[in-house]
């Protein structure tokens, strides 16, 4: 009699449904050309955000560096001042000053990937709306890794291209080239698609967690082979 007693102390969870990796690298296919042909088309505003923050970011870390700076589509023109190459005297009223061209797409690409996989990864319990919610979010969070590559960019050609004079002008202002060579290689080479994977990550944790579950590796594995503690069994 006992078991005919329903128990209202236990709420039974939803069974999530299994998750095809196979759907997922479908969509990933149909979703990320899209997602890369939008951020293309939205360059201009993208990149003038990330150049505010760029800007910002470079004034902070070395306030009085930019003269001045202006934007052409996707490339920040970054108008710097640098020291006199040796033995080359600055006439009375100019200033010695280095334009720096800085292509922004190479440092947020990486937010075409992270919109790409957030569309792409099935998801039952957000809509739409959410996913453009998160994926909004996600960028702004990612604008400060961005406009770090930009920054680094930056102090890579005032103190590091320039050589002898730019060494000699890093000494002065307290910067180590060095550095500025190993950030700008991993803000350039490894941050874009790091952050946009690590993003998309955070956002689809759920889906994460789903290609780790029981469901996924029973429909994949539990159909072909024994299932565990069976080998003993007649």
């Amino acid at each position: 009699m006992a078991d005919l007693v329903p128990d209202f102390g236990k709420t039974e969870e939803p069974v999530r449904e299994p998750v095809s990796l196979k759907t997922f690298f479908m969509l990933c296919v149909l979703w990320l050309p899209f997602w890369f042909f939008v951020w293309f088309a939205l360059r201009s505003p993208i990149t003038f955000v990330t150049r505010k923050v760029s800007e910002w970011m470079l004034n902070w870390w070395q306030p009085g560096l930019i003269f001045e700076t202006k934007q052409h589509y996707h490339h920040w023109i970054v108008s710097a001042y640098v020291p006199p190459p040796p033995g080359v005297e600055i006439p009375a009223g100019q200033l010695a000053i280095a334009d720096i061209d800085v292509n922004v797409l190479l440092y947020t690409y990486g937010l075409a990937v992270f919109w790409g996989l957030m569309f792409a990864s099935p998801s039952e319990e957000f809509s739409l709306a959410q996913k453009l919610r998160d994926s909004f979010l996600g960028w702004l969070i990612l604008l400060p890794m961005h406009a770090f590559g930009c920054v680094m960019h930056v102090a890579l050609n005032v103190f590091v291209v320039l050589g002898e004079p730019g060494a000699a002008y890093a000494a002065e202002r307290g910067v180590s080239p060095t550095f500025v060579a190993y950030f700008y290689q991993f803000s350039s080479l490894v941050m874009p698609t790091l952050s946009g994977l690590m993003m998309w990550a955070i956002f689809q944790r759920h889906f994460l967690r789903d290609l780790q579950g029981d469901h996924w590796m029973e429909t994949n594995f539990g159909s072909s082979g024994p299932k565990p503690g069976s080998q003993g069994e007649t």
